[in-house]
Parts: C-alpha cells; sequence; structure tokens
C-alpha cells in the first residue's frame, strides 16, 4: 500500500473543510453533483460540535464501501482504488516507493510461487486464522511486485 511521507490521518470532515475552504464551496458541491453550497459546509462540520446530523458524506460512503470489498476478500481492487486516487497528486509529490522489485520477471513469477506455497500450507495446516491472513497478504503483495515488474519492463520497450 501506497505510505506518504510525514502522513497526517484526517477525518472526512476535515478534508471538506480544507477542500471548501482552498476550492469555495459552491466548487466542492458542484463536484459532488450538488447544485446547492450548503452541502459543502455540512459535510466541513466537526460531527462532535455540531447536532446537525445530515447523513454521510460522500468520503465515509466510499469508505464502507472500501470496509465492505476488504471484508469479502477483495482488497487488491481496494488498494488499486487508492493508488487511482493518489494519482490525483502531481509529480513533486513524495511518495515512498510501493515495491520492490526482483532484477527479473521470472524471478519475480517464481517468487509469486512461493509466496502462494506458503499460503496453501498455512490452510492446509490450519495455522491461526490471522497467520493465514498474513500469509494471503504477502501473496496478494507478492503477486502485485511481479505486476508492477511487468508494467516497468513494458514501458522501457515503448
Amino acid at each position: 500500500m501506497t505510505k506518504f511521507k510525514d502522513e497526517v490521518k484526517l477525518q472526512s470532515w476535515q478534508i471538506f473543510a480544507a477542500a471548501r475552504r482552498h476550492l469555495g464551496p459552491s466548487v466542492v458541491s458542484a463536484i459532488f453533483g450538488k447544485r446547492r453550497a450548503r452541502m459543502a459546509y455540512l459535510w466541513a462540520q466537526d460531527p462532535a460540535v455540531t447536532d446537525s446530523h445530515h447523513g454521510r458524506d460522500p468520503l465515509e460512503s466510499i469508505k464502507m464501501m472500501f470496509e465492505r470489498m476488504a471484508e469479502v476478500g477483495r482488497g487488491d481492487v481496494v488498494r488499486s482504488a487508492l493508488g487511482y486516487l493518489a494519482g490525483a497528486l502531481d509529480d513533486s509529490t513524495e511518495i515512498d516507493p510501493v515495491v520492490d522489485c526482483l532484477p527479473t520477471m521470472d524471478a519475480e513469477l517464481l517468487a509469486d510461487f512461493g509466496a502462494v506455497a506458503l499460503l496453501r500450507e498455512g490452510i492446509e495446516e490450519d495455522f491461526e486464522p490471522e497467520e493465514v491472513e498474513r500469509l494471503a497478504q504477502a501473496a496478494i503483495d507478492e503477486v502485485g511486485r511481479s505486476l508492477a515488474k511487468y508494467k516497468a519492463e513494458i514501458k522501457k520497450r515503448s
């Protein structure tokens, strides 16, 4: 998963407050298909200090969808969506490298088999669920590195 340097975790309302302040409430509302700027103000309210209940803001809804996708085993889709969202950053934004690829595509593919074999062993040997989950994530990450290596090689050829 992409790690941002000096990452600060914001709540969704804080993100909307910043967007409203820097883009303006009309722009923020229009981006989400709302004609009235009032929604940008509502989404930017701290729920701890307001009595207003306006339902989930769009970011809370996306987070809920991501959580449900992860629950059904599709964390890879969530990670891909986060990568898509990270694409909104310009090239000058510092993002730690996502993957460390092996020197050759063959080495990457062999590593995939090793990671999947460890996962299979964990399942067959009835490892603790947390350990099997860790092995599954390691296998997913390993396949992700193979994909990254493949894309890098394709890019070099063109």
